[in-house]
């Protein structure tokens, strides 16, 4: 019986075995006889035999083959009743004859009665009446099976792996025969879990005997570590016994040799090996004696804030030391009991100086001597930080204060566990390239007005332009940065060098904008953000995003880049990391480039002059040997070499429609991701699954583990109504990511929420991708980001915006498992403007919108923007957003994106 598999390597359904009208009966049996004791040697004949080649293979006996094939059956174990019986064509015989072949019973596809004719006059039939074979004297009786056709062969001789293992039929330890229908009830010594041969090891590769999962011998060969021979001749055996052995798996015994059997004068007294005194045996790695090895360093101190610059490490000089090793854990990293970290190459002097500490961290120090002979142990550590100015002790790096966090409820161990408590200055970025019109909002969304100074930044770090804003408390002031670079650009020769590429009227360039305001004023709250806009020749609009107002970021942070093409046409999706350093001095960064897997496929350095920026492509410009680029998902990674270094990272993403090499005139879409320093606390994003007259929507939920280990992550997917949807515990590789399809949960129309949770602090980054799919042309309409946030205060501020055409939905999620009342204020910035104000109940852990449409309870007119106040009663109970959307008159969405309600 031979394998057919069919161009994609499965099994062929019409792979079958046909007993046919001209193999007759005799050849039935003596096939079923053959498979009964020769599948095991060789399971898949190349063809079925003919009648005489049987014979000639079984030794048939001469005379009426009717006696040779009972003989046959009889001296193989089956027992045949000789009453005449008359035979019977039916499926109990039939199945009797599948089983004996290694067929299944159950699986006849045909019987076919043999013809009455003289010429099988001679033949007896052999046939099963349940219990017994029998046979009759004659095969004239229409009821004579003439053909069958048996279909499924038994696992044990159907060609597949059908229990994973690499090992096919018999030979796979799971088969007792080829009769046996179950693959799987079996394993080798070399996957099995276990240590076979007591060795210490277990399975492949740990076990140096086994050479492959499927090898079913885990005790030879034996490695030379565990064989019993001296194989280097140098007076010890194997494990432990010969320093060369560094375990029982080890198959070299002769290296690495020790000290005292290499050849050399290790100590420098003059001495080699076993005549050197230190040496007691040839197996010994210490060709001195301990007085060689050098002490641990005593009084070890670094400072304690004494300088914004650098932590100061002293220490007593050690005998016998060549040099020293100092090593670093911060406060919380020790609390999580990791290890202590080398600080650069070892020093020979008595001090060193730390530039690498966040201000604000509380790190231990401590130093270990180097000599010839070895390096000591680890010296007592002592604490010491760097200054963080007025801003006290921040032992996570994160910009906000042990202190303020824990007033906060955060995690002061946990960079990426914070609230946003927007300080003076903020920051933003603004870019005009490809006609987008960049608008700064800022809203007073305390009870005092802001007064505020806007600059605007070429990258070089120069101020193009500046302009002094007042707002209102609870108001809303726009400022137009394309005008103000326009005007700049008139009045000035920085733009000597700018070119209005696409024509636009306003210079191509790309920058920071910094806002300066009154934060120390009691109830002067800012709120705010850069939105952009690029519309296209018609009147429609290519995207919008928006950006939000940020204070500087310290430490290492991460963000996501994407260069599939969703719609699976070729076509570019620039990402742009954009970096943007925020100090009053030029810093030095590296940029690290991971894969989906985490293998890191790009690493650089660059240096930034004071408030200046640099974009470099975060995977679009990497193309394959065709030339074409390379379609994937990637981490980007940003690490200041100064710990003190103040600077902001975002990823900014354009789905354009033209290949690689063409100036797109259209985009799909395009949005900003922050980065961010990776969280372990629980974080939440919004889930979505609408349709509409022209669109449908797919949403992924992208995971991304920025630490350098594995982690697990839980998601929790929840519907509208807060139930359960599912629970997945996903294990992700040091700087991996895995994405999720969370729409495919929703029912069309719904959304929902995903909970995400990890035990490991600074571990997870998370956001939640939307697609809009146009269901009457293969394209994508829009997509939008949403960041994963932690929940929030118990007042919480964003903003509406009703112009363009735009409709905003307030999305609200519970993340209490008890019902919650929030309180939506609502109030536009027109003259006379009214209040509006409308009560939503949550449910525990469900979610909850309000939109502006008219007819809403916060209907808004067009051509509006007002502040929105989300009032909880208390904290840690509600995450927000604001979904602006624009949606043309033919029901296309045009653009959406999520601001930030904090």
């Amino acid at each position: 019986m031979q394998n057919q598999r069919n161009a994609s390597g499965f099994v062929s359904s019409a792979r079958r075995q046909v007993l046919g009208v001209a193999q007759i009966l005799p050849f039935l049996y003596l096939t079923l006889a053959a498979a009964i004791v020769f599948c095991a040697a060789e399971v898949h004949a190349a063809a079925p035999p003919t009648y005489n080649s049987w014979c000639e293979h079984f030794d048939c006996p001469t005379g009426a083959p009717v006696e040779g094939i009972k003989n046959m059956m009889l001296s193989r174990g089956i027992a045949i009743d000789d009453a005449n019986e008359m035979p019977r064509a039916n499926t109990l015989t039939s199945n009797a004859i599948c089983r004996l072949i290694g067929y299944r019973a159950g699986t006849i596809n045909s019987i076919g009665h043999f013809p009455a004719a003289p010429a099988c006059a001679n033949y007896y039939i052999v046939g099963y009446n349940g219990t017994n074979w029998y046979m009759t004297g004659s095969c004239i009786d229409p009821n004579y099976i003439a053909n069958l056709t048996c279909s499924q062969p038994v696992q044990c001789q159907d060609g597949a792996d059908n229990d994973g293992d690499g090992l096919t039929d018999e030979n796979d330890p799971g088969c007792s025969s080829c009769l046996d229908d179950n693959e799987g009830d079996g394993t080798s010594q070399c996957q099995d879990g276990a240590d076979n041969d007591g060795d210490g090891a277990a399975d492949y590769p740990a076990d140096f005997s086994c050479t492959s999962p499927q090898d079913n011998d885990e005790t030879n060969p034996k490695a030379q570590c565990q064989d019993g021979i001296d194989n280097d001749g140098d007076g010890a055996t194997d494990y432990p016994a010969d320093f060369s052995c560094s375990s029982r798996q080890d198959n070299d015994e002769s290296n690495p040799k020790s000290q005292c059997q290499d050849g050399i004068d290790n100590d420098n007294d003059g001495l080699t090996d076993t005549q050197d005194p230190g040496c007691s045996s040839n197996q010994d790695n210490n060709e001195g004696d301990d007085v060689c090895v050098p002490q641990a360093p005593g009084n070890v101190n670094a400072t304690d804030g004494s300088s914004a610059d650098r932590v100061t490490i002293t220490w007593d000089a050690s005998s016998r030391a060549d040099s020293y090793q100092v090593y670093r854990i911060s406060a919380c990293a020790q609390q999580g009991g990791e290890q202590m970290e080398a600080l650069g190459s070892s020093v020979s002097t008595t001090s060193f100086e730390d530039t690498t500490a966040i201000p604000g961290v509380v790190y231990f120090y401590a130093v270990q001597a180097l000599g010839r002979c070895g390096a000591s142990g680890y010296s007592a550590s002592d604490s010491g930080f760097r200054s963080n100015g007025d801003d006290g002790i921040d032992n996570d790096g994160d910009g906000v204060s042990d202190a303020r966090e824990q007033a906060d409820g955060t995690d002061a161990c946990d960079a990426g566990s914070f609230q946003l408590h927007l300080q003076s200055p903020a920051f933003t970025k603004y870019n005009t390239f490809l006609r987008q019109w960049n608008f700064l909002e800022l809203i007073a969304s305390g009870t005092k007005p802001i007064q505020a100074k806007v600059s605007v930044y070429l990258l070089s770090g120069v101020v193009l332009a500046t302009r002094d804003i007042y707002i209102d408390a609870q108001k809303q002031v726009d400022v137009d940065i394309n005008a103000m670079i326009s005007t700049a650009c008139a009045q000035s020769s920085y733009c000597a060098d700018l070119r209005d590429i696409d024509h636009s009227g306003v210079v191509d360039t790309y920058g920071l904008v910094r806002i300066d305001f009154n934060d120390d004023d009691a109830g002067a709250v800012l709120t705010g953000r850069m939105s952009n806009y690029r519309q296209d020749r018609d009147g429609n609009f290519s995207f919008a995003f928006a950006k939000e107002l940020r204070n500087p970021t310290r430490g290492i942070t991460h963000a996501t880049s994407n260069t599939y093409d969703p719609q699976a046409m070729g076509y570019l999706v620039p990402n742009w990391l954009e970096v943007i350093n925020l100090d009053s001095v030029a810093r030095v960064f590296q940029y690290n480039l991971y894969d989906q897997e985490g293998r890191k496929v790009l690493t650089r350095s660059f240096a930034l002059p004071a408030l200046g920026e640099w974009d470099i492509q975060a995977g679009h410009e990497i193309v394959g040997i065709s030339g074409k680029v390379i379609e994937s998902v990637y981490l980007t990674e940003i690490i200041p070499l100064d710990g003190a270094t103040k600077y902001f990272a975002t990823v900014s993403r354009y789905s354009s429609n033209a290949k690689a090499g063409v100036e797109p005139d259209t985009y799909n879409f395009a949005f900003a991701l922050d980065g961010r320093a990776g969280n372990g606390a629980t974080q939440y994003v919004t889930i979505s699954n609408a349709v509409g007259a022209r669109y449908l929507q797919t949403n992924w939920v992208e995971v991304v583990n920025t630490l350098p280990r594995p982690v697990t992550a839980t998601l929790t997917f929840r519907g509208f109504d807060g139930k359960t949807l599912n629970t997945v515990s996903q294990l992700i590789n040091a700087k991996a990511q895995f994405h999720f399809n969370a729409g495919a949960l929703l029912p069309k129309g719904e959304s929902g929420s995903v909970e995400l949770n990890c035990s490991d602090r600074g571990a997870l980054i998370a956001q939640s991708l939307v697609y809009y799919h146009d269901n009457q042309k293969n394209k994508v309409q829009t997509a939008y980001a949403s960041q994963g946030r932690i929940a929030g205060r118990d007042v919480q501020a964003g903003s509406i915006n009703t112009f363009l055409g735009m409709t905003d939905q307030v999305k609200l999620l519970s993340t209490t498992q008890g019902a919650v009342t929030v309180v939506a204020e609502l109030r536009t910035f027109e003259a006379n403007a009214q209040v509006k104000t409308t009560t939503i109940r949550l449910n525990g852990l469900a979610a909850a919108a309000a939109s502006t449409a008219t007819g809403s309870a916060l209907a808004t007119p067009s051509d509006r923007y007002g502040a929105l106040t989300i009032r909880a009663g208390q904290a840690d109970v509600i995450a927000a957003e604001v979904l602006r959307e624009r949606i043309t008159s033919e029901g296309v969405v045009d653009f959406a994106f999520p601001t930030v309600v904090q």
